[in-house]
């Protein structure tokens, strides 16, 4: 045990006691004083006692002493220590200080010195993780400590800012343990930034499981996120605000773009009342490390996925290529998505193909629009036997 005392050109003492016993005591019974009071630094004035709030005394060597029997009692939130006795002292225990009791307790004593702790030296010990700012709740009534409070930062949570800091939506349902969060808007950590984001928390039909997190909206009307944008080769984020509102019109490219690793992606397509959705198993460092460095990289769902996403749309019969980076003949090209022709062969859709279904097209013909779906050439050629031009605003997401 370490006593610390400090004088000023008052009479008060400021006498920091460091505990280094078991606190043997049970503090639950005492609501005004929290567990951490174990520790505390305590107060002195010399010429100077409590009465009528006295709860228990106790005989003891020296003011250390006394004011460890305080801590140890559960109710006992100040004490008077009587400087006098050989070899012991006398110590009352109070359940109230001298800020909280009536002026009539309060008394001019010689050869007493009244002591109570000013505050816990809890938030000196950094509780609050993540960052997160400690400070003391208050009771001006008692005149006591109550509590401490870990002010956290957006992206963490929990007592101590221990959950966190979430950089996915994911992140958020692992380390709360908490499989039932319903969707909305939660604070990730994205680049070093606190970003608000839609976390769909709840299964999304034609992608299972949870977590799920938006990457991009694209309105195939708008040429922001057309083949040649400079969004699809930089970490640039565009219209952040629109990843908070969900499946709606508004375009926006977010930084879980280039700062989040996943093992799936959600892609979908809204056409009139109609948006659906499938999941494309592929795992990677980002979206950004796939998509940037215009490098062709290939995985396969199959056209029936790729066609549930659009009622009514067609793909040429034959051949087809799936993937990011799409490039065929005829400088046909298409950031994400499928790719198909009317001629088979052993070198997929060497014949220019005139098909597609996807995010971002370049030059196919008759396409007036950046995503969704189209089939051009001849009506006999398309799976459907009718050509379709169909325009449909896409979104992206990972988990």
């Amino acid at each position: 045990m370490t006593t610390f005392f400090a004088y000023s050109s008052f009479s008060f003492i400021v006498l920091t006691l460091w505990t280094c016993f078991e606190v043997r005591g049970s503090t639950a019974e005492n609501p005004r004083r929290r567990r951490f009071y174990k520790d505390a630094q305590f107060t002195a004035i010399q010429n100077y006692s409590l009465r009528n709030v006295i709860i228990d005394f106790k005989f003891v060597k020296n003011s250390i002493g006394c004011v460890q029997a305080c801590l140890e009692h559960p109710g006992c939130i100040s004490v008077n220590f009587n400087t006098q006795g050989n070899p012991n002292h006398l110590c009352e225990l109070c359940n109230q200080t001298l800020y909280s009791t009536k002026d009539e307790n309060k008394i001019t004593k010689a050869r007493y010195t009244y002591l109570w702790p000013q505050y816990p030296s809890i938030c000196s010990e950094s509780p609050c993780q993540n960052g997160g700012n400690c400070s003391y709740v208050y009771d001006d009534k008692l005149g006591v400590v109550l509590d401490y409070r870990c002010s956290c930062h957006p992206y963490t949570s929990g007592r101590h800012c221990e959950n966190g800091p979430f950089r996915s939506c994911q992140d958020i349902i692992n380390n709360t343990g908490d499989h039932e969060l319903e969707d909305g808007v939660y604070s990730l950590l994205l680049d070093s930034t606190a970003v608000e984001v839609m976390c769909h928390m709840k299964n999304i039909p034609g992608c299972s499981k949870k977590g799920w997190m938006p990457v991009m909206k694209t309105d195939p009307h708008e040429d922001t996120f057309a083949y040649h944008s400079s969004y699809w080769s930089n970490k640039v984020a565009y219209n952040v605000s629109a990843g908070k509102t969900g499946f709606d019109n508004y375009e926006t490219k977010l930084p879980t773009y280039w700062t989040v690793p996943f093992k799936e992606l959600c892609v979908g397509f809204r056409v009139g009342e109609s948006t659906k959705f499938t999941t494309i198993p592929y795992q990677a460092t980002s979206l950004y490390d796939v998509v940037a460095d215009g490098i062709e990289r290939r995985f396969t769902i199959g056209r029936k996925a790729w066609k549930s996403l659009i009622p009514g749309a067609s793909l040429q019969r034959d051949c087809e290529l799936e993937g990011f980076n799409l490039k065929a003949p005829r400088g046909r090209m298409l950031r994400l998505g499928i790719i198909a022709d009317h001629i088979d062969s052993s070198s997929p859709c060497t014949g220019g193909p005139d098909s597609f279904l996807g995010f971002a097209m370049e030059k196919f013909p008759a396409a007036s629009f950046q995503h969704g779906n189209m089939c051009h050439h001849k009506s006999r050629h398309c799976d459907t036997n009718t050509l379709e031009y169909i325009p449909a605003f896409g979104y992206i997401l990972v988990r």
